[in-house]
C-alpha cells in the first residue's frame, strides 16, 4: 500500500528537494536532447520572472474594461460546452501539481460531453476561448492570474451547475473547506457527486512539473511551470482532504475512487481499492495515537 501520509516534504531537507528538482531537469535534458546548462538557466529565469509578475495580481484590476473582459471569458467558456450532457453528475478530482489530473479529467470530459470546470482552461485558453492567455504569458503569469482565474471558475461552476450540466472539476484539494463548499453546492442542486484522488509521489510531481513545462514550451503550447514553493505549500494535503471525507463518510459524497499514476509517462493509471485506503487510514491513526501515548 502507498504510504499516503508520508508523501510529504515536511521531513525532507531543502537541499534534498532542490536535488530532486535538479534531477528532474537532468532527466528532461536527457530525454529531450537539450543542453543541460541552458535548460537549467532557462527554468531558473522563468521562475524568477513568475515571482516578479505575481507581485501585481490581475485580481486587483476592477476597471470596467476588465470586468467586461471577464464577462467575455465566461461567455466563451459557456459556448464551448453548450451541447454537453445535463445529467446532474459531478466528479471532483484531487491531486498534487503534475500528478496527472488534467489527463484524467480530459478522458472524463469525453470530447465535450461533460463540462470541465478548470482554472487552467481560464488561464491558458481552451478550444475557441482565449481566456487569460495574454496575461498567462506562456506560463510566466501563472501566479499573477491565479486568483482571478479561480474567481472566474467559481462563477462558472455556479452557472453551469444551475443548468444541471455534468461536471468534471479538477482541484488540488489543498483546502478541505473549499472542496466541502463545492460538494455542498452540487448536492443542493441535486447532483450525484464522486470524489476522486490521483496519487503520485511528490518527488515525481516536482520532476514532471519541469518536464511538462519544457515539453509544452517546445511544442508551442500554453505551458505551465508551477513554482516549487506552490508544490511545497500543497504538499500531501490532496490526500488528507480525500481521507477526511472518507473517514467522515460525508453525506456530500456519493462515491469515491482513487488511482495511482506512479508509472512511466505512457502507462495507464492503476485503480487503488477504496477499502484498502480506509484500512490504511485506520491503521495510521491507531499507530500515531499509540506513539502519542
Amino acid at each position: 500500500m502507498i504510504d499516503f501520509y508520508n508523501n510529504t516534504l515536511k521531513y525532507t531537507a531543502k537541499s534534498e528537494v532542490e536535488s530532486w528538482l535538479s534531477e528532474g531537469i537532468k532527466e528532461v535534458a536527457r530525454r529531450m536532447d537539450v543542453d543541460l546548462s541552458r535548460l537549467s538557466e532557462f527554468v531558473e529565469e522563468q521562475e524568477k520572472y513568475i515571482h516578479i509578475l505575481e507581485q501585481n495580481p490581475t485580481i486587483n484590476d476592477n476597471s470596467e474594461e476588465r470586468k467586461e473582459f471577464r464577462r467575455h471569458i465566461l461567455a466563451d467558456y459557456i459556448e464551448l460546452y453548450q451541447n454537453a450532457n445535463k445529467g446532474r453528475k459531478a466528479v471532483i478530482v484531487l491531486g498534487q501539481i503534475a500528478s496527472g489530473k488534467s489527463s484524467f479529467c480530459k478522458k472524463l470530459e469525453g470530447d465535450g460531453r461533460n463540462v470541465i470546470v478548470d482554472v487552467d482552461f481560464i488561464k491558458q485558453g481552451h478550444g475557441a476561448m482565449d481566456g487569460l492567455k495574454e496575461d498567462f504569458d506562456e506560463g510566466r503569469g501563472v501566479e499573477k492570474i491565479h486568483e482571478e482565474a479561480s474567481m472566474l471558475s467559481k462563477e462558472y461552476l455556479k452557472l453551469m451547475s444551475s443548468y444541471g450540466y455534468n461536471l468534471v472539476i479538477p482541484k488540488t484539494g489543498i483546502n478541505y473547506g473549499s472542496i466541502e463548499n463545492i460538494a455542498s453546492l452540487l448536492k443542493e442542486r441535486g447532483y450525484t457527486v464522486m470524489l476522486c484522488y490521483i496519487d503520485l509521489p511528490i518527488k515525481k510531481c516536482i520532476e514532471r512539473n519541469v518536464a511538462r513545462f519544457v515539453d509544452e514550451y517546445r511544442r508551442g503550447l500554453a505551458c505551465r511551470l508551477v513554482p516549487l514553493s506552490v508544490i511545497e505549500k500543497i504538499d500531501n494535503k490532496p490526500f488528507r482532504t480525500f481521507a477526511k471525507f472518507l473517514e467522515n463518510s460525508s453525506p456530500l459524497i456519493d462515491r469515491y475512487c482513487a488511482f495511482s499514476n506512479d508509472n512511466d509517462l505512457a502507462g495507464e493509471m492503476k485503480r487503488i481499492d477504496i477499502d484498502a485506503i480506509r484500512d490504511y487510514i485506520k491503521s495510521w491513526r491507531e499507530k500515531n495515537e499509540e506513539v502519542e501515548r
